[in-house]
């Protein structure tokens, strides 16, 4: 399984291949959009994409979508310190594979990127309705 993680915090690309690699995942980074656009043209398709909502280049949900449409089917899923809960919505509206906190444990971020990369909707950030816990991880 190949994952591409795109954050423009070194140390949380650091944090977040340690524990993917060490559990069988490889993993790419990428600093920004711009980055992690041009490294799936360099790289080919990744089983997931998981974009930071709070850098450079990701305009709101447009980077969700821009990540679709370059990856050309791979699912593309959110993580964020802190998301409102109108832009999981949106984000999960548009196509995306999840949203994650960062601070989620290493065990179920492992889960949860495998789940999203096995075509499964993910969420560990709050959603207030009934198809979904609360603020267990889901699958849609």
């Amino acid at each position: 399984m190949r994952v591409l993680i795109v954050d423009d915090q070194e140390m949380l690309l650091e944090v977040f291949d340690a524990i993917l690699s060490r559990n069988g995942i490889t993993v790419e980074t990428a600093v920004d959009l711009e980055d992690a656009l041009e490294k799936i043209t360099e790289k080919g398709r990744f089983d997931l994409i998981l974009l930071d909502y709070n850098m450079p280049g990701m305009d709101g949900v447009d980077g969700i979508l821009r990540a679709l449409e370059k990856g050309q089917g791979t699912p593309v899923a959110l993580m964020s310190g802190n998301l409102p809960q109108h832009i999981v919505r949106d984000a999960m509206q548009i196509g995306a594979a999840g949203c994650l906190p960062k601070k989620l444990p290493g065990q179920k971020l492992i889960d949860s990127v495998r789940s999203m990369a096995a075509g499964n909707k993910v969420t560990a950030l709050p959603l207030m309705d009934e198809s979904c816990g609360i603020p267990e991880v889901c699958v849609f």
